[in-house]
Parts: structure tokens; C-alpha cells; sequence
């Protein structure tokens, strides 16, 4: 299916080139446990995932061309992510690392409920390290410019065994690409290992677009707040600590229901478009992986457009 279908307001002439950094698994995905007790549930769902396969996929269905960064294990899940990565037609530069193994992680869905809870571990010492000497081999290979775009999670912090130094040379070599940065602030309780003035050291200035939950915002930025809900008002607090062009903020239901996006133009805040529902808490465990990639894609062809309202997924 193109771009045009899938995106009516994207043109295939389009699609913009997106380089993406992330993390890339394979997942163990098994649903309707009782966390605290004894659960007898299905077989684990085995899937390709990370979050940079994850929004590397939901970019090239949006109708952007995703190119891949990233290292895997010169073992069998290694195969299965560079398969996967092949069938779904990404350009890649991903590293076989001969020493350590390809990242499995293990996402385990409470049983449905208000919190449509969820609990996440992987194994330490993966092939997820984040080395920036390769990237800057990938980057000169790609030669990306202005009108492109960088997409940067940030579990790179854990990935590194939150190495500061290792993180701010990264994004350093990023920055020498003269892309357009968005920064995926991941995982969402990044906040109680990582202050907003490290943060802000390893980002090394303004980007694009940042993407994060409500909830961590403010856990990040030090906002005490009465309401769930961001306002106009509380975004110009997070504006003066995290610069961006624009945001995208999620809350509600599993801090993901509902999405707001907010640009700054110089010094003035606007909000563009209405706050959608995103129907996260109507979504099967199994399809909920890369939801927010989904987003996150709606959103950058949203703004890329000038669309003011995004189809709903």
C-alpha cells in the first residue's frame, strides 16, 4: 500500500528520509498475568522489536524512508532482526557484534484493568551499546542533511549503563549530520536515573521535536502539579528546561490515550490542533508494542504537512 493511501495528506513525492538510532530486539510477549500472584497464560508471543525496529516500521508505513542504526548479535535473533528489518524493505546499517548477543526482552501485560499495567526486562550487556565511531561511519554513508530527520530514544542512557560521556559523544556525532533531531524521552521513568541538567548537556542544544508522556515531563522538569491534564501554562514551564520546536505530549489512560502537540515559535507557544484520542486503552496486548512509534509518525506527517487533525489508527 503507498504513502498516498495510507496518508492522504503526505505526498509520495515526499517522503522524507528519517535516520533512526534505537534499540532493536526480539520480544517475548506473554499477556494476562496477575502480577503479585500465579498466572497460567499462553505461549509468549516472539516478535522482532526495540524501539528502533519499531519506529523504523511505523515510519516506512507513514509513507517516510527510515534508515536504520543499530547492532545485533552474530546469533540466531540476530538473523531474525536482520530478516525482519529486509522483508519490510528498511535500509539498514546494522553492526553484527561477534561478542555480545542480541537483546531479548521480555513484556509482560497485567491482567486488563484501569492501569493496563505492564512490566518490561531485558539482560544486561547487549549488542544495544550505542557505539558512536560506527555511527559516524553510518552517517558518512547516508550523507543526511537539512531536510531530514533524526530519530533518537533514549534508553541509549541504560543501553550505555548511563555512561554520560558515551551518550554526549553520540549525540555530538548526531548533530554533525545537520538533521532535524526528535528525541523520544524513553523509558518514562527516565527521570529517577537521569536530571534534566544531564539531559540537556548531552542533547547539546534545541531539536526538533521532543516526545514524551505527561507524567515524565514533569517528573523531569520538577513541575508540581494538581492535574493529569498539560496546559498551555504548564508547557511553558517545560519550554524554558527542554527547547524544542515542537512537543508531543501524551496522558490519560496508560499516559498514552490522549495526545496533545505544542509548537514554539520563537518565543510565543501555540497548540496545534485539538487533543485526540489515540484509542491506546481499546488496543489488544498484542498490537500495543510500537504504539506510540505509530504516534509519533501521525504526528511528524502531521507537522511535515501542515495538517492540523491526523487520521486515527
Amino acid at each position: 500500500m503507498g504513502a498516498s493511501t495510507l496518508f492522504p495528506h503526505l505526498s509520495p513525492t515526499l517522503q522524507p528520509r528519517i535516520f533512526v538510532a534505537g534499540d532493536l530486539n526480539v520480544d517475548y510477549v506473554t499477556a494476562g498475568i496477575r502480577f503479585g500472584g500465579i498466572s497460567r497464560v499462553k505461549a509468549p508471543c516472539v516478535s522482532v522489536g526495540g524501539s528502533g525496529f519499531n519506529a523504523a516500521v511505523a515510519f516506512k508505513r507513514g509513507g517516510f524512508q527510515p534508515i536504520v542504526f543499530g547492532k545485533v548479535g552474530a546469533d540466531a535473533n540476530g538473523d531474525l532482526v536482520i530478516a525482519a528489518l529486509d522483508e519490510c524493505n528498511i535500509e539498514r546499517h546494522v553492526i553484527r557484534d561477534e561478542r555480545k548477543t542480541t537483546c531479548t526482552c521480555n513484556i509482560l501485560h497485567g491482567t486488563s484493568g484501569a492501569d493496563h499495567s505492564r512490566t518490561i526486562y531485558y539482560l544486561e550487556n547487549n549488542a544495544n551499546d550505542y557505539d558512536p565511531y560506527e555511527l559516524r561511519v553510518a552517517l558518512a554513508e547516508t550523507c543526511l542533511g537539512g531536510k531530514d530527520l533524526i530519530f533518537v530514544p533514549l534508553h541509549i542512557y541504560d543501553q550505555t549503563n548511563q555512561n554520560f560521556r558515551r551518550c554526549q559523544e553520540f549525540f555530538q556525532v548526531l548533530r554533525t549530520s545537520g538533521a532535524r533531531m526528535i528525541i523520544d524521552i524513553v523509558p518514562h521513568d527516565i527521570y529517577q536515573c537521569l536530571n534534566l541538567e544531564c539531559l540537556q548537556k548531552f542533547l547539546l542544544g534545541p531539536v526538533f521535536a521532543i516526545v514524551a508522556e505527561w507524567h515524565t515531563l514533569t517528573n523531569l522538569v520538577g513541575i508540581g502539579l494538581a492535574s493529569d491534564i498539560p496546559t498551555r501554562s504548564d508547557f511553558e514551564l517545560v519550554c524554558s528546561a527542554l527547547t524544542a520546536e515542537y512537543y508531543l505530549c501524551r496522558y490519560g489512560v496508560g499516559n498514552i490515550s490522549r495526545e496533545l502537540i505544542f509548537r514554539l515559535s520563537h518565543t510565543t507557544l501555540e497548540q496545534v490542533g485539538d487533543a485526540r484520542e489515540t484509542g491506546y486503552e481499546h488496543v489488544p496486548d498484542s498490537q500495543k508494542a510500537g504504539f506510540g512509534d505509530r504516534l509519533t509518525c501521525d504526528a511528524m506527517r502531521q507537522i511535515l504537512t501542515g495538517s492540523a487533525a491526523g487520521d486515527a489508527y
